[in-house]
């Protein structure tokens, strides 16, 4: 039986394959990061990760921040937003960070 683990990286090509250059590998269902096992099958949105600090680490902190965020006054008004079928300010922060599917990153694309 193998193991499951979450893999991120820079995508290149080597003689004409695919390849992750340097990746960020974390086993997943381990319990000893549920943050990681929470991710596992999930859409992620991409950031420019350095060498000090991973992806992950700023997808959590995203993560963070947004869970932690009380009401956000849009700067649209509700008939400008209905009109056009933009979500609100929070909404949109939601669906393009925390997707949960396809349309989630498109929906919050567009606000």
């Amino acid at each position: 039986m193998g193991t499951t683990a979450l893999m991120a990286g820079k995508v290149t090509e080597f003689r004409g394959r695919l390849q992750l250059t340097n990746p960020e590998v974390h086993a997943v269902g381990d319990g000893d990061d549920d943050a990681v096992d929470a991710f596992a099958g999930a859409l992620m949105p991409i950031y420019p990760a350095t060498a000090s600090v991973s992806s992950l680490s700023i997808v959590k902190c995203v993560q963070l921040v947004l869970d932690s965020l009380g009401p956000i006054a849009d700067p649209l008004p509700p008939t400008l937003r209905m009109r056009h079928g933009l979500p609100g300010l929070q909404d949109a922060y939601r669906a393009v960070h925390i997707p949960t599917s396809r349309d989630d990153v498109a929906r919050g694309a567009a606000g």
